[in-house]
């Protein structure tokens, strides 16, 4: 013997259950939970009860399976577990909800509120009698608490993006011989694999146009002053458990550039940036869930550093930078339930590096190539989001990183400049196979 039990309607809010004065025999009886509070929590005990026995007769064994259901029972749909055509049916050992599936990380688990839930059989020390309840497992988060998690740390790597891209702007000016001020733009891209907290891994894809202009000044003591404004805009792409999130950056900033006759130079940045989330995501049992908010954020980069003539057309750059960055806080509520306060999501960086290049002509063309290698210190690591107002967890991002990369500047005209530059990065909790952007200055 054997049955289905589904479960419709308000899963987490309400009281009913399924009352049996006995029950005999040893079937499997699959609990199909196709309710659409999916995001909401089970009750304070962290115990929802779905059947209650008087009395199970002697040698009886009852076996208890949770299924992941999506509109179950309509017969032709693949998750219905009475399909006998389903390849997702749960007697099937390939089903990924199958607990006896050896390869299944969750083994009967399935989404509910911030976490996972289960099934438990246990007796009820009042009455004696045995309940079957969902209780949950606080190990696992749920995908719609793992995408909030992963949009909350998101704005922190956009903006790095676009900053780390700025930095090559002293190049522009330092390589320049004519004029007394110009105009730039790039485009960059940023390819980003991130562990935020609680484990939800993503990967960010990042897409982004910047432009700007800025008046060099020629000052008495040979020194040369930069002073410029920047806007820019990015689209990127949060891919998480086969789904994807949307985030469109838009910014708009200050930098002002010194450069001494001894190869010191000074650079800053202020820069103002407002962020569209589009948060989309499936629950493991096939619910969509969506949300959207705006938020905006502000950061600031200094950087200083000397470039060294080594002779032969050789420099060599030390240098160092410092940064910081907050996004601001929101309160939010997905399509599901769940609800989420996202704490201001801040970032502060220290970083050490040095750039090694060579300067040689071409057909007229000045080319320089370079390699730049660096070490990037995150030291902000309690970053908060609670749940539901019951669960906190922290975007920790600190650790140290390993940074590399190439580039290429060619002077096309004295007042002319184009330039090209990929880099890859290495730590604890983030790597990005490829950021790269390509860039123009024309000088008037």
């Amino acid at each position: 013997t054997g049955g289905t039990l589904i479960m419709n309607g308000d899963l987490a809010g309400g009281n009913d259950m399924l009352r049996a004065d006995t029950m005999s025999g040893n079937g499997s009886y699959n609990i199909v939970l196709n309710n659409t509070d999916s995001g909401k929590e089970l009750p304070y005990d962290e115990l929802k009860r779905l059947i209650e026995i008087g009395k199970i007769q002697d040698g009886s064994q009852p076996n208890f399976t949770l299924y992941a259901g999506n509109d179950s029972v309509n017969p032709n749909n693949p998750n219905n577990p009475n399909n006998p055509n389903n390849p997702n049916n749960p007697n099937n050992p390939n089903n990924p909800n199958n607990p006896n599936n050896p390869n299944n990380p969750n083994k009967g688990k399935t989404d509910q509120g911030a976490h996972k839930v289960n099934v438990v059989t246990r007796k009820d020390p009042k009455t004696g009698k045995t309940i079957v309840a969902l209780v949950t497992d606080t190990s696992q988060t749920s995908r719609s608490a793992d995408a909030v998690m992963a949009l909350a740390s998101a704005p922190q790597y956009i903006f790095d993006g676009e900053m780390q891209s700025l930095r090559s702007r002293r190049g522009d000016i330092q390589q320049t011989t004519g004029g007394e001020g110009g105009v730039w733009g790039r485009y960059l891209h940023n390819s980003t694999d991130v562990r935020a907290g609680a484990g939800a891994d993503y990967r960010l894809g990042q897409n982004g146009m910047e432009l700007g202009g800025d008046k060099v000044i020629d000052l008495s003591n040979g020194d040369r002053l930069a002073i410029g404004a920047l806007t820019s805009f990015s689209k990127s792409s949060v891919k998480q458990h086969g789904d994807s999130s949307q985030v469109s950056s838009y910014g708009a900033g200050l930098y002002a550039t010194w450069l001494n006759s001894t190869g010191v130079y000074v650079d800053g940045v202020v820069k103002y940036n407002h962020f569209s989330n589009e948060l989309r995501t499936h629950t493991d049992r096939g619910q969509a869930v969506h949300g959207s908010y705006d938020q905006n954020g502000y950061g600031a980069s200094l950087e200083a550093g000397w470039q060294y003539m080594a002779g032969y057309g050789i420099s060599i750059d030390p240098y160092a930078r410092v940064s910081y960055f907050a996004a601001q806080g929101k309160n939010i509520e997905l399509s599901n339930g769940l609800k989420a306060d996202i704490g201001t999501q801040k970032s502060a960086k220290g970083e050490l590096g040095v750039s090694v290049g060579k300067t040689f002509d071409v057909r007229n063309v000045s080319l320089r190539p370079y390699a730049t290698a660096a070490v990037e210190q995150e030291f902000m690591k309690d970053s908060k989001v609670t749940f539901n107002d019951r669960y906190d967890y922290k975007n920790d991002q600190s650790g140290t990183t390993g940074k590399y990369g190439l580039g290429l500047t060619a002077q096309l005209t004295p007042n002319a400049s184009v330039f090209a530059e990929a880099d890859y990065r290495k730590g604890k909790k983030v790597e990005s196979p490829l950021m790269a952007n390509v860039g123009f200055r024309v000088n008037f």
